[in-house]
């Protein structure tokens, strides 16, 4: 079984061939330092018995290995936990808004990354994405990467990651804060089908989070089929690309309409309709998007009186054509209002 600091001696001397190689000389470049900090990622001081961070990661996002059971971290993390050379965790805090600001537009690129979250109340995972605000205290861990099984172990899975991450790294760090390059080309397409949905999981993640992800899927799945029978197989899509390089779950394109379905898996309705509204208003209205003539959350929990209020609401006083269906796995139709 391989120690942190022999993965951390590894993956400095394999790194000359990769981009990650020359992560000291980019911070001299973003840091305005006077003199590069060597050049090697990880240093003896920075290596610990279960994590390590580069050199000077302690106040940055920082490329971070660690050992968790039989499996090997490897990916970015913000470290809020007080000391010595990081007496205000505060200063981390504008870091974590850029690093949301990013992946906003290009979690998509990191899909097969995963958030590990540790907080009082112990570790959280979540999909490729923005990190929640009530995170944001001290105390709490923050990564954001991959696993490997020390049967598996690759040098060149986490030096080819750590490469993937420098765009990442770069704009949290640059204080000029430095514009990522996106597609203005992506629009909306509508592609009729429901392609194969990938079974596998990522890592070793908590079975509560497991079931979700599969919970989704299966939804998808079963939604497709119904809409396929409602409409017709060239009517619907899973999926859909749109502005912002967004996937709308389900797309039902008729010859003078769209319909946006997003689905959701929390066990009550205002949870689901506070989660899904934001983003089926930006499928629908952001430029270059197509706007639908109705946007449909479509979640497990029943609709109870108030949120049926809410949403008559946004719908009478805003002209939001927002809609909740109740799914049922086991039943053929369900409830709109």
């Amino acid at each position: 079984m391989l120690t942190i600091e022999q993965i951390a001696n590894g993956i400095n001397s394999r790194s000359k061939n990769f981009e990650i190689g020359k992560l000291q000389e980019l911070r001299k470049k973003i840091k305005k330092l006077n003199r590069q900090p060597g050049e090697k990622i990880f240093w003896i001081n920075t290596i610990h018995e279960k994590y390590a961070f580069h050199y000077g990661g302690r106040k940055e996002l920082q490329y971070n290995i660690g050992k968790i059971d039989k499996d090997y971290r490897h990916g970015v993390a913000f470290s809020l936990d007080r000391s010595q050379s990081l007496p205000d965790v505060t200063i981390l805090y504008p870091k974590i808004q850029r690093f949301n600001e990013y992946m906003s537009e290009f979690s998509e690129k990191y899909s097969d990354m995963m958030l590990w979250i540790r907080d009082e109340n112990g570790y959280s995972h979540h999909k490729a994405g923005q990190i929640n605000s009530n995170f944001f205290h001290q105390g709490v861990f923050i990564f954001f990467g991959k696993l490997q099984n020390e049967n598996s172990f690759s040098y060149d899975e986490i030096l080819n990651d750590f490469d993937r991450l420098l765009p990442l790294y770069e704009y949290v760090e640059s204080e000029n804060k430095i514009i990522p390059e996106i597609d203005k080309r992506t629009e909306f397409r509508f592609l009729p089908g429901c392609p194969e949905q990938e079974k596998e999981t990522i890592g070793t993640i908590e079975a509560k989070d497991i079931e979700i992800t599969l919970r989704h899927r299966s939804i998808l799945e079963e939604l497709y089929k119904r809409l396929e029978i409602k409409y017709d197989e060239n009517s619907v899509g899973t999926e859909i690309k749109t502005v912002g390089r967004n996937k709308i779950d389900v797309v039902v394109k008729l010859k003078d309409e769209l319909i946006y379905y997003e689905i959701k898996t929390a066990p009550i309705a205002r949870m689901n309709i506070r989660e899904s509204l934001s983003q089926l208003l930006e499928y629908s209205y952001w430029p270059r998007g197509q706007e639908a003539s109705k946007l449909i959350i479509i979640g497990e929990a029943s609709l109870d009186d108030e949120a049926e209020q809410y949403l008559i609401l946004l719908r009478e006083k805003f002209s939001i054509p927002i809609y909740y269906e109740q799914f049922k796995m086991d039943e053929t139709k369900n409830n709109q209002i």
